[in-house]
């Protein structure tokens, strides 16, 4: 018999398994019951509306001082430079594949933002990070994870500046962060 053959056989026995579970399982009431629950408690169609999702919006996505250094360095920076605020860590650094402790890492990194990214426009590579420091940053928790964050950016090679929270910013503060 010819390799194809015995190909074609094979596909033809494991969707056949496919299928036989497909009737046994996926048609069990049981699982039809579960299924129907839980596709009536999220899946939204156009028959009927969820309405208690218990959301609702933060209005705006930075605070008045991240608003005030955002325009503040958007009258310095050229074209050449994007501004991204709010970025999530994990999208800009990652942990190494060969590290043992991969997902607690990971876990660090998920859920914390840096307040400004900086990137060239033309090819979006990295140029650097700003964290804004306000006087929260004085608290042990904040010294304690701000600590963890400027390690984590020295190891990834990314470039991370500290700005103390200003009322007004002069065009000399900003270019001396580029220095």
């Amino acid at each position: 018999m010819s390799k194809e053959i015995t190909f074609l056989i094979t596909i033809a026995v494991i969707v056949g398994i496919i299928k036989g579970l497909d009737l046994f399982v996926f048609n069990n009431s049981n699982y039809r019951n579960i299924k129907e629950k839980i596709k009536r408690k999220f899946i939204s169609n156009n028959n009927s509306k969820i309405t208690n999702y218990p959301f609702e919006t933060t209005n705006y996505i930075m605070s008045n001082a991240e608003l005030n250094f955002y325009h503040s360095i958007k009258k310095v920076l050229t074209n050449e430079h994007a501004i991204f605020t709010k970025v999530r860590m994990e999208d800009i650094i990652q942990v190494k594949k060969q590290n043992k402790n991969k997902f607690a890492l990971r876990n660090k990194i998920k859920s914390r933002h840096i307040d400004f990214v900086i990137c060239d426009t033309k090819t979006g590579k990295i140029q650097r990070a700003i964290e804004l420091n306000d006087s929260s940053h004085n608290q042990q928790d904040r010294i304690e994870r701000d600590l963890f964050v400027q390690k984590a950016f020295k190891s990834a090679g990314i470039k991370l500046l500290i700005m103390k929270n200003k009322k007004n910013y002069t065009r000399k503060d900003i270019e001396m962060l580029f220095q």
